[in-house]
């Protein structure tokens, strides 16, 4: 499997500019965190039961999840939606809603790889 970088973007115009930037999410300041190995759609669907606390085949079953932004026929980079779901759970989780997810989505059997650098937890509003 290859190497993505995972960033986040205010919205889907900005998410779909970044891979037509030179230099890529670090250029245009996205702050990406780079693995090997752990496939998008699955990684997002575990992501979403982990801060959900939903089942994976629901979270899998949810219109967009994972869904290619992009145009595949574009070629590669590809860029993937996150659905409103764990975008607004992540928003508004505290450290320890955080810690617990990640220990979830440890245990779903894709743990993701060490990130180049940590990421700071959002705080609740």
């Amino acid at each position: 499997m290859p190497l993505a970088d995972y960033f986040s973007a205010p919205d889907d115009e900005a998410a779909l500019a970044v891979p037509r930037t030179e230099g890529g999410p670090t250029r245009t300041g996205h702050d990406p965190v780079r693995l090997r190995g752990v496939d998008p759609v699955l990684a997002l669907v575990r992501l979403e039961a982990a801060v959900t606390g939903c089942g994976h085949e629901e979270a899998g079953a949810r219109p967009c999840g994972g869904q290619v932004l992009s145009d595949p026929q574009d070629g590669p980079p590809f860029v993937v939606a996150v659905t409103d779901t764990p975008r607004e759970a992540l928003a508004h989780a505290g450290e320890d809603d955080l810690a617990c997810a990640a220990a979830q989505w440890r245990a779903s059997g894709e743990p993701p790889a060490s990130p180049r650098r940590p990421r700071a937890a959002p705080s609740r509003p």
